[in-house]
């Protein structure tokens, strides 16, 4: 089985946001976002 998608629902968004700021260096202005590679060298897409 491959997961190609995976959806979180958070009821804070701003800590969620900070997070992916800090632990993924992802940027943006109210659109955040950063690619990065597992382990097995798999492109990992996070979204804001």
């Amino acid at each position: 089985m491959k997961i190609e998608h995976i959806a979180v629902w958070v009821s804070d968004l701003e800590t969620m946001k900070a997070f992916y700021t800090q632990y993924f260096g992802a940027t943006g202005d109210g659109y955040y976002e950063s690619v990065v590679l597992d382990p097995e060298n798999n492109i990992v897409e996070i979204t804001v």
